[in-house]
């Protein structure tokens, strides 16, 4: 009986020392927090880089025979219809010898037609009746390239599109190749872009492609139309296009624009918002609610956008999550949601022991 007195006595101190302590860390005022809740979602895995738009169809005006700009019918900037006249070339050597040539087909489609009523009578040997007939054939081929020499000093548009950076002048002299002009139309563009050797197995024909320009100003959902085979031996990267239609004249070739390739979507992700998570050395975390306190959970984050994270592992859906006031948190907190910033005095709903202040009145 002595000896459990005295053990009693002994522990009273302690018993009490740690009763003080459970009634501290209970009385502890709770931490103001703004939370919301976890939701279902579709969610999309992106990859984003840089695009160059350029043109689907453009050439450089040239002819191609060398010889004196006689004419220029386009004026720089301006639309030109398919087919249109751009440029006539000096024509009247060309001419005199299409000239030249008529008459020489007139002769020996005459001299044909006398030769076979003679054949006919049986008044000219069999190589008469050859030879006039090869004089004819050749004359009619020699017309028919004239023909084309005098046209293709006419220098007209492929396609319908836009005339610009004019280089030459009325009177100036030309050679094949030298170019003119340049032509291109502006109906259908082409955005180029590039990803990593990584990437190269997930992308294909026909994924979406979201096209922004960089002012923000123009969005545009289209397809990937063409796939480099190789990489880059320089930089490891693949190339890949997406035509766009451009009938609105929205994208100007030459320019620079945002490009987000989609390589898978889900369908139903969890998503929170995006100013709950917490960056660490060792990854990405946030505090979820349980019931008036919290706990950390370290999640699995995959695309952002929108102000939205997906959470590929570590949360489920439904879940309460902190979104303001996660920096004053630790592991296990107590805690008070409020609707305002989480600074704000008045609590919407209060979790938690109630604080001493509060308690004093009952």
């Amino acid at each position: 009986m002595v000896l459990s007195a005295t053990a009693m006595l002994a522990s009273s101190p302690i018993r009490a020392q740690d009763n003080r302590q459970d009634d501290r860390r209970d009385t502890h005022p709770a931490i103001a927090v703004q939370v919301q809740t976890s939701r279902l979602a579709r969610a999309e895995r992106l990859y984003r880089s840089l695009g160059e738009v350029v043109s689907v169809n453009k050439i450089d005006i040239t002819t191609q025979r060398p010889g004196t700009i006689d004419q220029i019918f386009f004026i720089d900037s301006q639309p030109v219809a398919e087919n249109a006249p751009l440029v006539q070339m000096d024509s009247r050597a060309a001419v005199a010898d299409l000239r030249n040539s008529t008459a020489q087909l007139h002769l020996a489609r005459q001299n044909l037609s006398r030769t076979q009523e003679l054949a006919a009578k049986a008044l000219v040997p069999l190589v008469e009746q050859q030879r006039t007939t090869a004089a004819a054939e050749a004359a009619e081929a020699d017309f028919q390239a004239r023909t084309v020499a005098v046209e293709i000093l006419t220098i007209r548009a492929p396609f319908s599109g836009v005339i610009t950076d004019r280089k030459v002048s009325a009177g100036a002299y030309v050679s094949p190749g030298q170019p003119i002009a340049t032509l291109q139309n502006l109906d259908r563009v082409r955005v180029r872009f590039r990803v990593p050797q990584r990437l190269s197995r997930e992308v294909r024909i026909g994924q979406t492609v979201r096209v922004t320009s960089n002012l923000g100003d123009v969005a545009v959902d289209t397809t990937v139309s063409r796939i480099d085979p190789v990489l880059d031996a320089e930089t490891r990267l693949l190339s890949l296009e997406a035509e766009v239609d451009n009938a609105r004249d929205v994208l100007r070739p030459g320019s620079f624009v945002r490009v987000a390739l989609v390589l898978s979507v889900s369908e139903n992700a969890v998503l929170v918002p995006s100013e709950a998570l917490v960056q660490s050395l060792t990854g990405e975390y946030l505090f979820v609610v349980d019931g008036d306190r919290v706990r950390r959970a370290t999640v699995r984050v995959g695309e952002k956008r929108d102000g939205f994270a997906e959470i590929v592992a570590g949360l489920p859906a439904g879940a309460e999550v902190v979104t303001d006031g996660q920096f004053k948190l630790q592991d296990g907190a107590a805690i008070r949601i409020v609707q305002g910033p989480a600074n704000a005095q008045a609590p919407a709903q209060a979790r938690g022991p109630v604080p001493p202040a509060a308690s004093a009145g009952r």
